[in-house]
């Protein structure tokens, strides 16, 4: 089965999202909600307590096999498809 290759999957959505005019996913409401969730998890081992997130951030669409280049790559020679591993 043929696999996507990932490792430059989030170069190629951003390259795609500026093409088509959308967001892309390294936007800064992103950016600035991971820094938060990083820092309160930080924050929330030391006080030993529950820190809430204030930033809001929409999910992205999942990236299709398509933007990986899936249907022509097969990294393991066909011995590994990661979507039957988990």
């Amino acid at each position: 089965a043929k696999v996507g290759y990932y490792r430059l999957c989030g170069l190629a959505d951003m390259a795609d999202a500026i093409t088509q005019s959308r967001p892309h996913r390294a936007n800064a409401e992103m950016t600035l909600h991971v820094m938060e969730v990083i820092d309160a998890i930080r924050v929330s081992g030391d006080a030993g307590q529950r820190i809430d997130i204030k930033t809001p951030c929409d999910r992205p669409a999942p990236i299709g096999d398509d933007i990986a280049g899936a249907p022509t790559i097969d990294p393991f020679g066909g011995m590994l498809d990661a979507r039957t591993l988990f």
